[in-house]
């Protein structure tokens, strides 16, 4: 019986892309959000500034993430998300938020958000959980009011 579905592992086309010598920035601000809804045009420019300000980040500092070498991009590990999210915090203007900041970096390096979050330090964690708690009401509204 022939298969009918595509099977990611071996019928990806992977080994005929042609890699650069450095990985741009791939965010347009007319694409989507994870729910598929399209973002609106302020909070479109809003994220592609964020976006370039991370590029820029990136590109001063941790310039070895951008760069393919033998078709690979050095892999980036539980040490370097806390150094990158730390510096770039730092280094990002303020009118972004750290929870801004958090998710679009887990975007830039293309990681699960959640695997992205665990990797943190704790101190890192509990910065982004002391803002949603105290600048939002979603940790309200999900009856959470204490969570350590």
């Amino acid at each position: 019986m022939p298969r009918t579905k595509l099977d990611k592992v071996f019928d990806n086309k992977f080994h005929e892309t042609d890699p650069t010598e450095d990985i741009s920035l791939n965010f347009h601000g007319s694409e989507f959000t994870e729910t598929g809804e399209s973002l609106n045009p302020i909070n479109a420019v809003i994220v592609t500034e964020l976006m370039s300000e991370i590029d820029n980040c990136i590109e001063t500092k941790f310039i070895e993430f951008k760069k393919v070498k033998n078709s690979t991009v050095k892999r980036i590990n539980k040490d370097d998300i806390n150094v990158i999210y730390g510096y770039a915090k730092k280094a990002i203007p303020d009118k972004f938020t750290i929870v801004d900041i958090w998710y679009y970096l887990s975007v830039y390096f293309d990681i699960n958000s959640t695997r992205f979050y665990e990797c943190l330090l704790d101190e890192f964690k509990m910065e982004l959980i002391d803002y949603l708690y105290t600048n939002t009401t979603f940790l309200k509204n999900k009856n959470m009011n204490n969570i350590f």
